[in-house]
């Protein structure tokens, strides 16, 4: 082989170049020149580019690979290199397969999270057969569940390197976990009862048996490594087996078998390796206890013995397998003994002496020759943990929102309820993140049980990249400013307040407020402050101040903390003006655990929302006593509770003034959820969405009743309301249009019946003018929605509302193209279910008539780039994320043109929701999975970015600033914080240009 300047190029990544000019020219044997250039410049970019090339040698060298299948499977070609280069561990495995591209070519999809069920059934297909029929024996189950350890564990791992998901990596470990559990506890139960026959009850019924998961298991927070924290139980003592090959025994000794014999199955290393190693040291009276406790003997032992610890670790207890309802008794019984009624003041001492030997624990494990440990080291994940967890244990017996088995959902919660900063949870949950990664990085290397950080310089550079870092500089900035901060908040901690239902902080000093530097303009600040004193109802006024004590330190630290104290301050000063005297809130703000932070928050993060809590201040109250904020309503039960709200005789206008209320309430419901990542960006947007279906549904019926009684209604007929747009497709953000066509069956010309009669046509039309003026009119309360009807047939110069015939006729023979891929969104709203259905149909058929290929990406791609040209207005300085290059519509239109190309031979691609669609597109083989991973990545993130922008502004907003106080703002509001070298608005950017990048790169791909 001649390896010239371009090819000593190519090898600049690798750590040996000639140890893998060595391997390349064994490759060149085998391979063509052109195949091992690609691999030399693919391995290249990998973390650990020496140890995947010589293991790919050693593939090919075998066999296992050969010219043409590396050629006909590209994309899993690149998996393959992808995983050798990041995971020695893996790749030794990988090394043992037959075919390794079969291999990873059959794993199910990555980028899709697996779901608890999707999960079990292979299991139990693979492990106990289709119908679970199956009997294996011991051996041979054990066999089975490690084959399917390693093909899951290969998928997990690839998608963590692929999509740096840490929580969804998390939560599919522990689902796995679960299910492995589930599978392994029937076979080892059916192995028993063949021998020692069914175990009963006194009464004859089955005695159940639960695995409870503890630690990160049941926090669905598992790591590649984790020890399964489990804890044993069975219903009652009470009974025995039936008999079988052996004679009866004991439900004490059946379920100790069957106890012993899941550890076996799990854990024991044979030559296929081990499941997961299993640990019961959680157990009542652990390692001297016995292996598995009936229902009764566990609620004796912790009401009479539980220390406060084994409450700590029961905040996470979940049952995982077996008989779930069995567990669930359990874990409810417990309740009491782990979140107490009343503050317990004995658990502070308690808890200060756990804070102690965690820090002793962290001194004796500082990891491997010295290396500082990820989990138990100071500032590191335990430490997070123990923060979270000693705050529930103490305030979790009064807020039930608090109890939270996830230690990120938790922070969220926490912050909810006024217990931490906004500012603290958001640092701690990117430390945790950061933290976790790390960790997962360091166990994928060779699948060891460690939390050290390696320690020789090239493994830690190797780290670095795998983290998608430049240069151990950097981890090492990341690191240690993760964990001063976690260090500084863990040793926050003690003392707690002595007072029940006060925040847990340290006492401010009785000191005048003053203005700091923490405001970009001191003096306006300062006059506002000095408002605020002077208002006799104000919590910073003399006379409030001495009735609440407190309320007005704690109101102004959190304006210093929020995302931006000017704003905050703003909105707080007039939320205190419209507030008046009602004293009752101030007493609630001092009285219950402090909601005032996360009042200061929205003041911080939204205008937009601030807004609507300003014209209704009794809101944010009732959300917070009702405890619906962390939720996302159905369609259902929007309907209801507006059938609820606009209930009796009331006058439409007071009807139209309680659904604006209604919506507004929602809004800053779904908007508060957002802020505090209780909802991800997609469910947010399905949730405004149903809200949106809903209010028009309501708004539809309103009108109707409005125009019948003075022109009556047509003999036979319906008019038909079709959403499109980000409305039909389920994706609507803050702020959005509802995209609206109107259809209506039957004759046009024909009468209505009432005292004034109109033709049909003129009646539907007066019908749709009144219904978008009850959404556009402002009222109090504002307006519940701008209508745009732009895309009925022939636009604005069209009929408001058209006939079937008419529509229809339309769209077969004057419609553009771009006029079908509009179409592609239409769904039915409002009107006759069985009119909408045979009308939808219809339009799907236009739809998806067969095109001709070169005319729809000719077209596609001159819209495409006259709208970038025209309408993105991108500059240096500033970016368009819908309209611009690899923005939201890069996506839509790849999305909407695959559909075009194929829909009318493939039904299960014709969604109107873009990632439905996007997914329904790779199941169909027209986006390679790598692909459609990175696209439906992207437009998360896009449509997370928008729902920011919009979230803060009270209009629709696309553009923003690419530079300066705008972007960083921007960027804490996203959950970026400093780190190392970079500010948060350089690393929000960086993310933002690399998955642009990716998805007009993907664009190019499949627009063609």
């Amino acid at each position: 082989m001649v390896y010239t300047g371009r090819m000593n190029r190519r090898l600049d990544g690798y750590e040996n170049p000639a140890r893998a000019r060595e391997n390349l020219a064994r490759l060149e044997r085998v391979l063509s020149a052109t195949s091992v250039l690609w691999i030399a410049d693919l391995v290249g970019e990998q973390p650990d580019p020496d140890s995947a090339l010589n293991t790919l040698e050693r593939l090919v060298s075998a066999g296992s690979l050969d010219e043409a299948r590396l050629n006909a499977a590209r994309d899993v070609a690149h998996r393959l290199l992808v995983l050798l280069g990041h995971s020695p561990f893996l790749a030794r495995h990988i090394l043992n397969l037959e075919d390794p591209l079969a291999y990873l070519a059959a794993l199910p999809a990555l980028e899709i999270e697996r779901s608890y069920d999707e999960f079990l059934a292979d299991a139990r297909a693979t492990c106990l057969g289709a119908r679970g029929d199956d009997e294996p024996d011991r051996a041979e189950l054990m066999h089975r569940l490690r084959r399917v350890k390693y093909r899951e564990i290969t998928r997990i791992a690839l998608r963590e390197i692929l999509t740096r998901d840490v929580r969804s990596t998390a939560r599919e470990l522990a689902w796995f976990a679960a299910a492995m559990l589930e599978v392994a506890y029937r076979g080892v139960r059916l192995e028993l009862e063949r021998r020692f026959g069914a175990a009963q009850l006194d009464s004859g019924e089955r005695c159940g048996f639960a695995v409870i998961g503890m630690g990160k298991l049941g926090g669905e927070e598992l790591n590649f490594s984790s020890d399964i924290d489990l804890i044993f139980v069975y219903e009652s003592d009470h009974g025995k087996t039936a008999g079988g090959r052996s004679t009866a025994i004991t439900l004490h000794e059946f379920f100790t078998k069957l106890s012993h014999g899941l550890g076996e199955v799990l854990a024991k290393p044979t030559d296929d390796g081990f499941v997961f190693r299993v640990d019961l040291g959680l157990r009542p009276e652990g390692q001297y206890g016995p292996v598995c406790n009936s229902l009764p003997a566990c609620e004796s032992y912790y009401e009479t013995w539980g220390h406060t610890w084994e409450r700590t670790a029961w905040i996470k207890a979940r049952p995982v397998a077996g008989e779930i309802a069995v567990g669930e008794r359990l874990v409810a019984s417990l309740r009491p003994f782990v979140y107490r009624k009343y503050l317990d003041y004995s658990a502070i001492e308690e808890i200060s002496r756990m804070k102690r030997a965690v820090e002793t624990d962290a001194r004796k494990t500082v990891g491997d020759g010295g290396a500082w440990n990820v989990k138990l080291g100071v500032g590191g994940i335990r430490e997070i943990e123990f923060f979270v967890q000693a705050l529930q244990l103490v305030y979790g017996g009064k807020l039930h929102g608090i109890r939270e088995r996830s230690t990120l959902s938790a922070l969220d919660r926490l912050a909810f309820s006024g217990l931490i900063k906004t500012r603290d949870q958001l640092a701690l949950r990117e430390a945790y993140l950061f933290l976790r990664q790390t960790e997962h990085q360091i166990q994928l290397e060779n699948e060891r049980q460690t939390h050290a950080l390696p320690t020789h310089p090239r493994d830690l550079e190797r780290l670095a990249r795998r983290l998608g870092l430049q240069d151990l500089g950097e981890l090492e900035a990341i690191l240690d400013e993760h964990r001063a901060i976690v260090a500084r908040l863990f040793s926050s901690l003690m003392p707690l307040s002595s007072a029940a239902g006060q925040p847990l902080e340290a006492e401010e000093e009785e000191a005048e407020i003053s203005i700091s530097g923490v405001f970009r303009d001191g003096e306006l600040a300062q006059r506002r402050l000095d408002e605020l004193r002077s208002r006799p109802s104000s919590a910073f006024h003399e006379g409030v101040r001495q009735r609440y004590p407190g309320l007005d330190r704690g109101l102004w630290s959190e304006v210093e903390s929020a995302a931006d104290p000017d704003q905050a301050l703003l909105y707080l000063s007039e939320f205190i003006r419209v507030l008046g005297r009602r004293y009752n809130h101030y007493r609630f703000l001092v009285e219950q655990p402090d909601p005032r932070r996360l009042l200061i928050t929205l003041f911080g993060t939204s205008p937009f929302l601030s807004k609507i809590l300003l014209q209704q201040p009794d809101l944010l109250f009732h959300l917070l006593q009702a405890g619906t904020i962390h939720q996302r309503k159905s369609k259902a039960e929007y309907d209801a509770e507006i059938g609820e709200v606009l209930q009796g005789d009331a006058a439409l206008e007071e009807q139209l003034i309680s659904l604006r209320r209604y919506k507004n309430e929602e809004v800053l419901a779904l908007g508060l959820a957002d802020i505090g990542e209780s909802l991800a960006p997609l469910e947010l947007n399905l949730g405004l969405s149903e809200l949106a279906h809903s209010i028009l549904e309501r708004a539809y019926a309103l009108s109707l009743y409005d125009v019948r009684p003075r022109f009556g209604t047509p003999a036979d007929g319906t008019l038909l309301v079709f959403g499109m747009g980000k409305l039909g497709g389920r994706e609507l953000g803050y702020n959005s249009d509802l995209d609206l066509i109107f259809v209506y069956t039957g004759d046009g010309r024909a009468r209505t019946d009432g005292p004034k009669s109109i033709t049909a046509h003129e009646f539907y039309t007066r019908w749709m003018q009144r219904l978008i003026s009850y959404l556009q009119s402002s009222m109090e309360h504002g307006r519940l929605y701008a209508v745009d009807t732009r895309l009925r047939p022939s636009g604005n110069q069209g009929t408001l509302v058209s006939s079937e015939e008419a529509f229809l006729r339309y769209h077969e023979r004057d419609a553009s193209l771009w006029e079908r891929q509009a179409l592609i969104k239409a769904a039915p709203m409002c009107g006759d279910t069985d009119a909408a259905q045979r009308l939808g149909a219809v339009i799907e058929a236009i739809v998806y008539q067969p095109i001709e290929a070169d005319s729809a990406t000719e077209h596609i791609r001159a819209m495409r780039q006259r709208m970038e040209k025209e309408l993105a207005r991108e500059v240096d300085d500033y970016y368009n994320l819908k309209l611009g290059r690899g923005g939201v519509v890069d996506i839509e239109f790849t999305v909407q043109y695959l559909q075009l190309r194929h829909g009318h031979r493939l039904e299960a691609i014709r969604g109107s929701s873009t990632v439905e669609a996007l997914r329904a597109l790779t199941e169909a083989g027209l986006v390679e999975r790598h692909a459609s991973s990175d696209l439906i990545e992207g437009y998360t993130f896009l449509r997370r970015l928008e729902n920011r922008l919009r979230i803060v502004h009270d209009r629709s907003i696309e553009r923003f600033a690419a530079q300066g106080a705008p972007l960083e703002m921007l960027a804490r509001r996203m959950g970026y914080h400093r780190a190392g070298r970079q500010s948060a608005g350089e690393r929000l950017l960086h993310d933002y240009q690399l998955k642009t990048r990716r998805v007009r790169e993907l664009y190019e791909q499949l627009v063609r």
